[in-house]
């Protein structure tokens, strides 16, 4: 696992990471340690020194005699059988049979043969993409004897903010800022100070975010004074790493809402990086710790009310396929947090606009408020192209078409390309559009939603299709379901969509493609009665 996730580098002192295939190893920076599958041994200063000096020479037959004066000290008399009882030792840690080396091989009569790869010159190190930099590793030569115990808690750190995070992480001992190779960190680094802690290893960690350049966690840390493989070490970055996770994605959520709509902000704020949806597990996680923490926070509570909505548009169907009592059981979870946070909120425009979107979305009696808050929100926030966005959305579901897509247009303009906050404005761009029968405009705009995510045209082809001339993709969306799941689909379309126009034409509009295909395909009775209730004219 860490050999896929994590690498090691060291700028100040040439060292440098051998790769040897699948299921071979990695040694790390200094050879100090090697990852051989799940496991990792640990070497001694001595051992190191030999190591660097074969691994340096790859290929060349290195005398004992050469070995000797390359990693004795001015101190030292170490022998022959030294060399060879260091090398034996090496082997033993290593797995490394002597008859079918891998690593070390012996030329009887001229000493040792590095069998690896070479180590790269230094102009062969490339940048490093990572989620996530371990380092600058600061004061490891103040730690004496115990240095390889600080290398070890830095790769500790490393693999479980690899595991929890899900993300890329680079470790670097040293950064300087000259080179050409230096780690660019798409989220944050954890720069770790290390000194003595009377006899034992001190530490002080300090995390700061790619995104919004704040330091969100410091810790002074008293490390055990041990041996490898260091287990204590190991429990405590282990221990560490999800206080780390859950103050950084607070931090980047705060920064991220003031230029973005908070679904963006907590998709962007987490480990996935890909363009699949987030994962709505991931960030429950990281709520939930945060909100036992501060469970009076208003803002915090706000971001939990649209995690909850979140939840709903994302889960699709599956959250309406027993009927409408758990989406109701979480409109009224929504509506108590939006109302403890509503004070706060008021204050603060780019919360303000997500307080609206959510009152108007559990109850249209919130219509007036919603609106009021929306735009004065627009007026005065900084989050121009945000407020947009909302507002253009509310605008659409209480009648003003028009309006609404000209705020909608202008919020485009201004989303960078490719971004989830342009994909959101598309969305709503095209239920707008959908349901003011304004077809024609749609194509193009629907286009570059569809080509946001594989999956995003088999998810919003059955609502957005011609209802009259329905695509093939379309109809082959409704053949594979059954008529439980269609019933679902529209509770869901509903639910999100369609029954929050206030008009009933742009309702109708909103919820004729999806009605048509399933009704042509199950008959009337697929219909939930909501549905049946908000447009009666699609049944008529």
């Amino acid at each position: 696992m860490l050999c896929s996730r994590v690498s090691f580098l060291n700028r100040r002192r040439r060292d440098w990471s051998i790769w040897l295939g699948a299921g071979s190893g990695v040694f790390w920076t200094d050879f100090t340690s090697a990852k051989l599958g799940d496991d990792t041994v640990y070497f001694s200063a001595a051992e190191s020194r030999l190591l660097e000096v074969l691994s340096r020479n790859a290929g060349r037959t290195l005398t004992r005699g050469q070995i000797i004066d390359a990693i004795s000290g001015d101190d030292s008399e170490k022998t022959d059988r030294s060399v060879d009882f260091l090398v034996n030792r090496i082997r033993r840690k290593l797995g490394d049979d002597a008859r079918n080396p891998r690593f070390i091989g012996t030329r009887y009569g001229g000493g040792y043969v590095w069998l690896g790869p070479p180590a790269p010159a230094p102009s062969a190190v490339q940048a490093t993409e990572a989620d996530i930099m371990v380092g600058p590793l600061r004061g490891l030569d103040l730690l004496g004897s115990q240095k390889a115990a600080g290398l070890a808690f830095a790769q500790y750190l490393a693999e479980a903010l690899g595991v929890d995070g899900g993300g890329t992480v680079t470790v670097e001992a040293d950064l300087n800022p000259a080179s050409s190779a230096r780690v660019e960190p798409a989220l944050f680094t954890v720069e770790l100070s290390f000194f003595r802690d009377g006899e034992a290893p001190g530490c002080v960690m300090s995390c700061r975010s790619s995104l919004s350049k704040q330091v969100f966690f410091v810790q002074r840390l008293s490390l055990m004074r041990e041996s490898a493989p260091y287990p204590s070490s190991k429990r405590t970055a282990e221990n560490l790493v999800p206080d780390i996770l859950a103050a950084r994605w607070r931090v980047d959520v705060d920064h991220m809402a003031s230029s973005e709509p908070l679904p963006v902000a907590m998709q962007n704020a987490t480990f996935n990086n890909s363009d699949a949806p987030v994962s709505w597990q991931d960030n429950d996680v990281q709520l939930a710790k945060l909100r036992a923490d501060r469970p009076d926070d208003p803002v915090l509570a706000l971001i939990y009310a649209h995690h909850l909505h979140t939840k709903i548009v994302i889960s699709g169907h599956k959250t309406f396929r027993s009927g409408l009592d758990e989406s109701l059981e979480i409109d009224g979870e929504i509506e108590r947090l939006v109302q403890s946070a509503l004070i706060t909120c008021q204050d603060n425009p780019d919360l303000a606009i997500i307080a609206a979107k959510l009152l108007y979305y559990v109850d249209r009696r919130y219509k007036t408020l919603a609106l009021e808050l929306a735009h004065k929100a627009n007026d005065s926030g900084t989050a121009v192209a945000t407020s947009m966005a909302i507002l253009g959305q509310l605008l659409a579901f209480t009648g003003d078409i028009d309006a609404a897509v000209d705020l909608l247009r202008q919020a485009e303009t201004l989303a960078a390309p490719k971004s989830r906050f342009r994909h959101y404005v598309h969305f709503f761009l095209c239920q707008a559009l959908v349901a003011g029968g304004r077809r024609a405009e749609l194509e193009p705009v629907r286009a570059e939603l569809y080509a946001f995510h594989p999956l995003a045209r088999l998810f919003y082809e059955p609502f957005m299709t011609d209802p009259d001339q329905p695509s093939l993709r379309a109809r082959a969306a409704m053949l594979s379901m059954s008529k439980a799941r269609a019933r679902a689909t529209l509770s869901y379309g509903h639910r999100i969509s369609g029954g929050l126009f206030e008009r009933a034409e742009h309702r109708a509009n909103s919820m004729r493609a999806p009605v048509k295909l399933c009704v042509r395909r199950f008959g009337r009775s697929v219909v939930p009665e909501e549905v049946a209730v908000s447009v009666p004219s699609l049944l008529g």
